[in-house]
């Protein structure tokens, strides 16, 4: 295709020889702003975004505080749970009359047994309860 050839709207923006007299300015170099920064509703989408992850985290915390108390409820009533058992059995094996006979050594036994996991559940929900940060 030759010069003559070309629509006359795009000769119209091309400047002849004569007039170019260096190269173009520092300003025609640089990239234009509307490039470098996202525009009005491009920022309004990240900031929709941005909110939608914060509403998000603050629900899950939500939700972890709602399962932590439901199980610190759970983990006390089973605790509880064992220890009036724990009683009862006691009761029953220092009662007159010879309702119920346990041997001392697995009496001995039960106690520590239940101690240590008494003490052992109550540093795990207290643990997970309150991390350390």
């Amino acid at each position: 295709m030759s010069e003559s050839e070309k629509p006359q709207e795009a000769q119209a923006d091309l400047l002849p020889l004569e007039d170019i007299t260096g190269p173009p300015s520092e300003e025609l170099r640089k990239p234009t702003e509307a490039l470098n920064y996202p525009d009005a509703k491009t920022e309004l989408e990240i900031k929709r975004t941005e909110l939608d992850g914060i509403k998000l985290e603050q629900e899950g915390r939500k939700q972890d505080i709602a399962e932590r108390k439901r199980y610190a409820k759970l983990v006390y009533y089973l605790i509880c749970a064992w220890l009036f058992l724990l009683f009862v059995l006691l009761g029953f094996q220092g009662a007159q009359g010879g309702l119920f006979h346990l041997d001392e050594k697995i009496v001995i036994t039960l106690i520590t047994g239940t101690t240590v996991n008494v003490l052992g559940i109550f540093f795990i929900v207290m643990n997970y309860l309150f991390p350390k940060k």
